[in-house]
C-alpha cells in the first residue's frame, strides 16, 4: 500500500493494486493454515473483510488521509495475530 500511495496518480501500477487485492484475499487462507485458535481466525476473517473494503474505496488519484489511516490501522490490528500464530509454533 505504501509503494501504490508514494506514486503519482498517474503511475499508480494496475498490477500492484491487483497483486496487494490478492494478497488481501489470500489473509483468511494464509490464517487458516496457521495455529490461530478458530476465535482468532474469525477475528482475522473480519479484519480481511474490512481491509478489503478500505483498500477498494481508496482512491489513488485523490487519497483521502483517513481513509488511508484506517486501513493502516486494521493492518496494525492484523499483526497481533501473525505474533500469536508464530508463539505457537516456538511453543511446540
Amino acid at each position: 500500500m505504501r509503494t501504490l500511495l508514494n506514486q503519482s496518480p498517474t503511475e499508480v501500477n494496475p498490477e500492484e493494486k491487483q497483486q496487494l487485492e490478492e494478497i488481501i484475499d489470500w489473509i483468511p487462507e494464509l490464517a487458516a493454515d496457521s495455529e490461530l485458535k478458530h476465535k482468532d481466525w474469525n477475528e482475522v476473517k473480519q479484519l480481511s473483510t474490512e481491509i478489503k473494503s478500505v483498500f477498494l474505496q481508496t482512491d489513488f488519484s485523490q487519497v483521502d488521509a483517513s481513509v488511508v489511516g484506517r486501513y493502516f490501522l486494521l493492518v496494525d490490528k492484523l499483526k497481533q495475530y501473525t505474533g500469536r500464530s508464530e508463539t505457537k509454533k516456538f511453543q511446540s
